[in-house]
């Protein structure tokens, strides 16, 4: 079983090594299940770590602001321009 420091660390990686997919939900949790983080009490290789439940926050809370905070970055041309034509 990993450590939270030890999750922590691997969801560092895993988005420091797939920052160029961040904006693309489907192709960053394919990257996520292959790093066993996406259900880290699934076994291994099933998407998980063979962790306990309690520990899919360690992951969860460094992933989604990240790729949400990518994903507001991508939109925030399209927003402006759809602005600029409303006024």
């Amino acid at each position: 079983m990993y450590s939270d420091q030890d999750l922590a660390k691997r969801t560092e990686e895993l988005v420091e090594e797939n920052r160029n997919i961040l904006d693309d939900q489907f192709a960053f949790r394919g990257a996520q299940y292959d790093a066993g983080l996406a259900m880290v009490h699934f076994p291994e290789g099933y998407g998980g770590l063979g962790g306990n439940r309690g520990q899919q926050l360690v992951s969860t809370k460094y992933c989604v602001p990240m790729v949400f905070i990518t994903t507001i970055y991508a939109l925030t041309p399209l927003v402006l321009a759809w602005v600029r034509q409303q006024f």
